[in-house]
């Protein structure tokens, strides 16, 4: 009993001195679990994009986007342009006199290399310039209906200082970069927006046009028609002497 006892007292003390250890190894381990910033799945995929931003042009103006089938036509032709260009040159053969005589054709001397040309200068890359949008094919057909406003000013270009507040529909004044949501706008002279709006009604009947709220100093109206959604923003101009409508592809905010 004696010899286990003292057998037992051993092992126990080295198990009390692993313990220790251990407890304070798992102690740690745990808190570094809790306070570890884990990322969620939700943070390591990208936030969704908010909008491109676009130059602000006449909507009448805005080209639709090509197809897939324009865009694989278009791959294809310039696939076999490339082609088409392409000589394969053949190494010349001897003449039949030589090939009986056995004497075997001088080669030509080889070319000297040319001297190394000096090296361009490298220019400042140039930041690019915004860009109009491209319209969708219902968005082609939306707009090509605004064509019909009466007093549709077709000549003078469209910019921010017809706005009472830019900075509402402008990211970029000077560029005339709009804000993210913004296709395009028109104007429509010596035209209140209550007057503007009652043309829209009669060049759209078949749309559900709903009035939302008020954005840049004037109303927004939602216009449905099955899933396609757009929303117009008709704003009197500074100078109180016509419209600008501007058509967005989400609700302006």
């Amino acid at each position: 009993m004696t010899q286990i006892s003292s057998v037992d007292k051993k092992v126990r003390s080295r198990w009390q001195l692993l313990w220790c250890p251990m407890l304070l190894i798992a102690l740690g381990f745990h808190g570094f679990l809790l306070f570890f910033p884990w990322q969620s799945q939700s943070a390591k995929q990208p936030a969704k994009e908010a909008g491109k931003s676009v130059k602000l042009s006449r909507l009448t103006t805005l080209k639709p986007g090509q197809s897939e089938a324009d865009q694989t036509q278009a791959i294809e032709a310039a696939l076999r342009a490339n082609q088409s260009d392409l000589v394969v040159k053949a190494s010349p053969s001897p003449s039949p006199a030589a090939i009986a005589t056995g004497v075997q054709p001088v080669p030509s001397p080889l070319p000297r290399k040319p001297a190394a040309a000096p090296k361009p200068k490298v220019a400042t890359p140039t930041p690019p310039q915004p860009t109009a949008a491209v319209l969708t094919q219902q968005e082609q057909g939306f707009v090509s209906r605004l064509q019909k406003l009466e007093g549709r000013e077709v000549n003078e270009p469209v910019s921010s200082t017809l706005f009472p507040n830019p900075d509402d529909f402008y990211q970029d004044p000077v560029k005339e970069l709009g804000k993210p949501g913004i296709v395009g706008i028109e104007y429509v002279s010596f035209q209140r927006p209550e007057v503007v709006y009652q043309q829209l009604a009669q060049l759209y009947p078949d749309y559900a046009i709903v009035p939302k709220s008020t954005y840049g100093d004037g109303l927004v109206y939602e216009f449905r028609k099955g899933e396609f959604v757009r929303y117009l923003n008709l704003v009197r101009a500074k100078l109180g002497a016509g419209t600008l409508v501007i058509l967005w592809n989400r609700a302006p905010s």
